[in-house]
């Protein structure tokens, strides 16, 4: 397929596809849409995975995952479209399927308008998906893409916001001096009391971590109303570490007396620091203080250390986010049965 700019759009099985997403140079952005997390995530029989290429000339500029269940019910609760939508029947996801992120990954340097190459790759995709006389669903597209992927989907497209992600900006003058007077003193006060408890909050290679953190964070889920169990949990974050895509690290909490009260896991990449996923233990008098520690001020001194400009802290818990500076970003939800 050719664009009037001279793209051209490509789809290849992963496999096909793999050496020119490797040798690429691809801007910053979720792990989940990075090459090495398509590739840890490709054995699952399940599915089945086509990337749309664009190039200009013979230049890559971009890609797009096109996934399909080859059988069975979603088992994911975050992406069946039942729940998420209330939508039945067949669907291929466009721009992905795990971890909370789609999109479209982007060049760095493409030559090429972004736009222009987003709507090439989303065109390419819904020839694909067409060709299988199925429908098209993308699950969690952030704010800054959700109009190009409701007009590639069309007229009758369902549209519907399933949440806020919470970005953490630590532009001059720096952190917390930007916030609002009251945000500013909460997070001044909760250094203090951290230093007074001697609570710690360490940065630990996050392989090391995944082992003590999974029952916690399939603790925090189960208190969200979703079902998890240490071993999934373990999966998923050896799935995570196996991306290959910036500098995975953990943020343990603990008390005076070395209890593990909480952990979190980022990866940074270029000037953004993504975190992923937070353990708690589900009793203890400074449980909340231990989660401020884990969710926000470790991430926020690593960022800083390396010169991050921004903090994607996820989707769940916004308010406590916002309460610590975060602003709220919209993120989509959107399907087309693509049949009469």
């Amino acid at each position: 397929m050719h664009s009037r700019l001279g793209l051209r759009t490509e789809v290849r099985p992963l496999d096909d596809a793999w050496s020119v997403l490797e040798a690429g140079r691809w801007l910053p952005s979720p792990g989940a849409l990075s090459p090495g997390s398509l590739r840890a995530i490709y054995p699952d029989a399940r599915w089945d995975c086509a990337v749309v290429l664009a190039r200009l000339g013979e230049r890559p500029v971009g890609y797009l995952a096109v996934h399909r269940r080859r059988f069975g019910p979603c088992r994911d609760a975050d992406y069946d479209l039942t729940r998420v939508l209330g939508l039945d029947g067949e669907y291929a996801y466009l721009g992905g399927r795990h971890d909370l992120a789609a999109g479209v990954v982007l060049a760095d340097r493409p030559g090429a308008d972004p736009g222009e190459v987003r709507r090439a790759l989303l065109a390419g995709g819904l020839a694909e998906v067409g060709r299988a006389g199925i429908g098209a669903a993308a699950l969690y597209v952030p704010d800054s893409e959700v109009a190009d992927f409701a007009a590639a989907l069309g007229a009758g497209c369902v549209v519907r916001r399933l949440g806020s992600a919470a970005v953490l900006d630590l532009a001059e003058p720096g952190y917390p001096a930007g916030l609002r007077r009251s945000r500013r003193k909460l997070v001044r006060q909760e250094r203090r009391r951290l230093e007074a408890l001697a609570m710690t909050v360490t940065e630990v290679p996050a392989e090391g971590a995944a082992g003590g953190a999974a029952p916690l964070i399939a603790a925090v889920r189960r208190g969200h109303g979703l079902p998890d169990h240490p071993r999934l949990v373990a999966h998923r974050l050896g799935q995570w570490l196996a991306c290959g895509t910036g500098e995975h690290v953990a943020f343990e909490v603990r008390d005076r007396a070395g209890m593990l009260l909480a952990v979190s896991f980022g990866c940074r990449a270029g000037d953004r620091l993504d975190m992923y996923d937070i353990g708690l233990v589900a009793e203890h008098e400074h449980r909340h203080l231990a989660y401020a520690a884990a969710g926000v001020h470790g991430p926020i001194r690593h960022a800083e250390r390396h010169g991050c400009t921004t903090i994607h802290l996820g989707l769940s818990s916004s308010a406590p986010k916002v309460l610590r500076g975060a602003r709220l970003v919209p993120v989509w939800g959107l399907a087309n049965p693509g049949k009469e």
